[in-house]
Order: structure tokens, then sequence, then C-alpha cells
């Protein structure tokens, strides 16, 4: 902990004040286990000495300035011919810090440099509450740093600490620790039951059996009123694949006017899809709502049904085939200029044989051809689509 104005300017915001600002060295050493024992000056400077600069230089200068500079160093560039900026990595899902020029070119556009981007892996570490491992950039730095790093990082403990913490954990757990039960659970027995419970177990066993018993009941999608009157004489050969058709997992209602999981085999087809199954489709609510920040305050869903037929909730489209996902979702006009359609057609693409043309304008000017498509997304989403416009004189200006 230390004792002075130098912290970053995000500290002062909203709650981070109270979350990172004390009124003394015990507060904070206190607040953050910490051993509070900070390394004082040798001596009191006569003034505060200057700022450093923003970033390292390219390179050493060839003999010191006389004097200081009015501005700081400007922020080095990336070979994207964009200023270095930390930033979370929103778009793998993963949760770190990159620091480099490869963000998404709006992050530069009005208020998002203040959203989106920080000055270093640390300070957007805090900002979004990242475990601060990111990932190496994906380009070296402009030159290597001026010195190696002080020391390697304190080895992680051996086993648990063996007292608790001094203060209590920042943020509550998302749901409550169990309690433990009076007594420890007996062994199982060496002879399977006689008779099936009359209900499921609330989880299933952490392994599979090794092997079938010689002797086990039938399995019911759901269990029966009245417990079976006899057991199977011998399990079946080989045990189906995929007994309920579609297995139930507990995911995102992306339906849903306020943010929550629920458990079922209702989801979204393109949700099981390999590229998207990790960060959609869970075993348990608690990994569910981890990923999906679950609204606990009490909202009521006000639109807790299925969207009309014309929204849609997941897009990939080539337009092959008659156009695919958004076949008969497009809404044509709605505008006083709107003078034809828009369709499928080979005559140009990026990839595969179609493409979507807005409708001819026949050479009238102040006209246009107007296609809309709704998307029903409570986490937002990312819309992208290469295009090709073709313009003629006089209109070419």
């Amino acid at each position: 902990c230390l004792m002075d104005d130098n912290y970053p300017e995000y500290f002062e915001r909203g709650a981070n004040a109270e979350k990172y600002l004390h009124d003394s060295m015990e507060e904070c050493c206190e607040e953050h286990g910490a051993a509070c024992t900070s390394h004082p000056t040798r001596s009191p400077t006569t003034s505060p000495t200057d700022p450093p600069s923003k970033s390292p230089t390219p390179a050493p200068s060839k003999s010191p300035t006389s004097e200081p500079t009015t501005s700081p160093t400007p922020r080095a560039t990336g070979p994207n011919g964009k200023v270095i900026w930390a930033y979370a990595d929103v778009m793998t899902g993963h949760q770190v810090c990159l620091m480099d020029d490869q963000y998404p070119d709006y992050y530069l556009n009005g208020v998002n440099p203040d959203r989106y981007l920080y000055k270093n892996l640390e300070e957007c570490c805090i900002a979004e509450s990242f475990p601060c491992t990111a990932y190496p950039t994906v380009s070296p730095t402009n030159s290597p740093s001026k010195t190696p790093t002080v020391g390697p990082t304190a080895n992680p403990s051996k086993s648990p600490t063996p007292a608790p913490s001094k203060s209590p954990t920042k943020k509550p757990t998302k749901m409550p620790t169990p309690p433990p039960t009076p007594k420890p659970t007996p062994p199982p027995t060496g002879k399977p039951t006689p008779k099936p419970t009359p209900k499921p177990t609330p989880k299933p066993a952490p392994k599979p059996t090794p092997r079938p018993t010689a002797a086990a009941a039938v399995v019911t999608p759901r269990p029966t009123n009245k417990p079976t009157i006899k057991i199977t004489p011998n399990p079946t050969n080989k045990p189906t694949k995929n007994p309920s058709g579609k297995t139930s997992y507990w995911y995102p209602d992306i339906d849903s006017t306020v943010s929550k999981c629920v458990f079922g085999t209702d989801f979204k087809s393109w949700m099981a899809q390999p590229q998207y199954k990790a960060n959609q489709l869970f075993d348990s609510y608690a990994e569910c709502c981890a990923q999906h920040d679950c609204d606990r305050s009490g909202a009521v869903d006000e639109n807790d049904k299925q969207p009309p037929s014309t929204v849609l909730t997941f897009i990939n489209d080539g337009f092959e085939n008659g156009q695919g996902d958004t076949k008969g979702k497009w809404v044509h006009g709605g505008t006083t200029t709107h003078v034809a359609d828009w369709h499928a057609t080979t005559s140009a693409k990026k990839t595969g044989t179609h493409s979507f043309r807005s409708g001819n304008l026949n050479g009238k000017r102040g006209k246009s051809s107007d296609a809309t498509i709704e998307v029903n997304s409570s986490s937002g989403a990312l819309f992208s689509f290469w295009y090709q416009a073709l313009v003629a004189e006089p209109y070419d200006f």
C-alpha cells in the first residue's frame, strides 16, 4: 500500500473510491491483505518528480535534453497505424486484456475511448474485473524494454493458508455455500436397491459406474407415480448413445427482457455448434450465470415468450439456396423514397455463388432501395458484412 496522490484517475470513479482508496495505510493493508511495510524513500525530495512518459520511446535519445518537455511523449503506434492501448478481449469471450493496436476501429469513436481503452494492462484488468492474466500481444513491441524486470513473481502457496484472511472477500459468491451434512455419507451398498426411489437424485454422480450391475431397473424418461413391481433381469447389451434425443443444458434465455439462465432443451440450435457451445451451454446454473451475469434483482420478464416470426436471434447468411437464415425476414420499404426491393442474385459475390442486391433505381434521382431486419439479443451483437457500391454518373459525387 502507498500513501500519495499518484493513484490512477479511475480509482475516483463510482464505487472504485470506496474499493481502492483508504484514509490510512493500516486500513489499506487490512483491506487488501498487504504486509503494510511500505518502502520509504531515503530522504524526502524537494519537489515532486515529473510523471513518466505514457510509453517507452523507440530508442534512447542521443543525449539528455537540457530541460524537460512541456508535454508527455506521445504513445507508441502499432503496425496497423493506430496508437497502442490496452483493451478487453471481448470478441473471443475470454476474460483477458490485450495491449496492442488490434482493437476495433469504432473503439476510437465518440466516447468509446473512455469506455474501452486503457493506459496499461493493469488498469484494464481492474476496470473489467478480469484476473489480469493477459495473452501476449499479437505483434512485438516497437523496441525492447530498457531494463529487465526486477524479479520473478512470488511462488504460489504450497497448501491452503493456515488461517482465514483478515478481511472478507470483495464480492459475495453468486450462490450460497450449502451447509455440511451432520454425518458423513455412508458407503454404497454391495447390492442394487430392490426398488427405485420415487424421485430422481438431485445431482448425477461425478463419475459413471465402472460396469453395470447384474440387475438394473428400467430407466424411464420421468419417474413413475409408483415404483416398478419387478426389475429387469439383465441390462441391455449397450446403452443408447442419446436416450432423450436432445441433451438438456443450462443456457441463456436470449428471448427474455432480463438476463437469466434456464434449463432444458429449448435452446437455439446454433448454441450447440462447436464454436458456440462452450459459451452458451452449461452443466450448472452457477456456470451459466457466471458467464452471462444473471439478473438477481427480481426484475420481471415483460416479454417471456418467443419473439415474432420476423425477428431473428442468430444470423449467419451467405444468401445461398434462397437466402438461408434470413429468408422471409427482411422488411422492404418503409421510407418515402423506396422504389425497388432487394433480392438474391448471382451477378456479384464475395464468396459462394450468391449475394443480396438492392433494387434497380432506373436512374431516378433522390430514390432508394431500402431493406431492414430485426435481431433480438439481450446481450448485444456484432453485425458485419461485405458490400459493393455501383454508382453511375451524374450521381458519383
